[in-house]
């Protein structure tokens, strides 16, 4: 399961990228991403994940550590790529 999340590992740090604003915060947002990806790989016996699962993924920790930090941004302006629309 998170061999096939890896093989799009450059598309996630995209994202994250676009939504984080430097390197440094996409980098750690997509490390807490492959953590709850294992965890939740320990739990079921998931043989496939769906992008979007991922994405979601994404959207909600990079929320939930804006939360934390009282920062808000409108992710209506990030534009994805097509790549992880499918």
């Amino acid at each position: 399961m998170l061999e096939q999340v890896a093989k799009k590992d450059k598309v996630w740090r995209e994202l994250a990228y676009k939504l984080c604003g430097n390197k440094q915060d996409a980098d750690d947002l997509i490390q807490d991403v492959y953590i709850k990806l294992y965890e939740l790989s320990q739990k079921y016996d998931k043989k496939e994940l769906k992008d979007s699962y991922v994405r979601s993924c994404i959207y909600h920790l990079f929320y939930d550590k804006q939360r934390q930090k009282k920062q808000f941004v409108d992710i209506k302006n990030v534009i994805i790529s097509e790549d992880i629309q499918s």
